[in-house]
């Protein structure tokens, strides 16, 4: 009766053959990826692009989608709707990023999913099911337009974040083999005491992350910087906690702690929030530097430098995430739509 239990186990718990249709078919699928040179897989990570999609594939396992979010304005509302909902229909990691400029009277929003597969096959049916939820979404919600980034779109705001100017660049450029992204598009950082040097322009930055959020912000984040800098780059990656993941995570909190510490686990999140910051000179940063942990300080969040790696988290806020970095927390998933610029 046992051997008959566990050959019956054994039987569910085998993969099913596909068959020659279905191999076919995920051969056909994975042959739209156009892979990078070796020089970009090792620069920046990227395996490769599929152009008709928009999706990025890096070298983490990871196969990237980017919107961008125009309309009406951001209000708080919106925004709570927009993060609520989010959580609600996926549990892949999502990255909003918001770039407000010296130029700009506001900020510039984009929306980053990172879906998880061995092949562009694996997850084909989850992006198509997020565009769905994503259409949904305009229609019942709020007239706020989720556009799809072109690939020449994403390189086109890196290199503005890296160089301070715009520059239009194609789709076809950035897929040509020949190109060299990192150098084309982002500019070497040479870290400093208090923050980071492009030579390259002459620019010179910081990046700040959160380490403690506070249940309720005392004042909201963006008013706190916009007092103090007239541009910065922010973005907030966060992703839905399984009941499973969370009750190992309390476990370990209550052991670590001697108590008893209780959460309510659908309300609880990863986070990882970060800002950058770039300046004309090395005298405008450190002054804006003093100026900015004042400020922030009034929010009851605590934030640290990025000391030892200000490159990659600079990288990764400037691409939308196509450099990828993230360092999560675990927060009440309230405090997210604080922290939408």
């Amino acid at each position: 009766m046992d051997n008959e239990i566990v050959k019956e186990l054994e039987e569910k718990e085998a993969p099913k053959k596909k068959s020659k249709e279905q191999v076919r078919k995920e051969r056909e699928i994975n042959a739209r990826l156009i892979q990078m040179s070796k020089r970009n897989r090792e620069n920046l990570g990227i395996v490769a692009i599929e152009p008709n999609d928009n999706v990025i594939s890096l070298d983490n396992g990871y196969f990237v989608k980017i919107y961008s979010l125009k309309g009406v304005e951001l209000t708080q509302n919106r925004k709570n709707v927009l993060v609520n909902s989010l959580l609600e229909f996926t549990e892949h990691r999502i990255r909003l990023s918001s770039f407000k400029y010296d130029s700009t009277t506001s900020s510039l929003v984009f929306l980053s999913v990172y879906f998880t597969g061995g092949s562009y096959a694996e997850v084909i049916d989850e992006i198509r099911e997020f565009d769905s939820n994503i259409v949904n979404l305009m229609k019942n919600k709020f007239r706020v337009s989720f556009n799809v980034c072109g690939v020449g779109e994403v390189f086109m705001f890196a290199y503005m974040n890296f160089n301070g100017q715009m520059k239009r660049i194609e789709d076809s450029t950035v897929l040509k083999r020949a190109t060299n992204l990192r150098k084309d598009f982002f500019q070497d950082i040479a870290e400093i005491e208090g923050g980071f040097h492009i030579p390259q322009n002459g620019k010179y930055g910081d990046c700040i992350m959160a380490l403690q959020y506070p249940e309720k912000l005392k004042r909201n984040v963006f008013d706190a910087v916009k007092r103090v800098s007239k541009g910065y780059l922010s973005c907030i990656d966060f992703q839905r906690i399984s009941e499973e993941d969370f009750n190992s995570y309390e476990d370990v909190l209550n052991a670590s702690f001697n108590t008893s510490i209780h959460h309510d686990f659908k309300n609880m999140v990863n986070i990882t929030f970060v800002f950058g910051f770039l300046y004309d000179s090395r005298e405008t940063l450190m002054h804006s530097k003093s100026q900015l942990r004042d400020a922030l300080a009034e929010t009851g969040m605590v934030f640290a430098p990025c000391t030892g790696i200000q490159r990659s988290v600079y990288e990764s806020i400037s691409s939308m995430g196509i450099y990828d970095f993230h360092c999560m927390r675990t927060v009440n998933s309230e405090i997210i739509s604080n922290l939408i610029g």
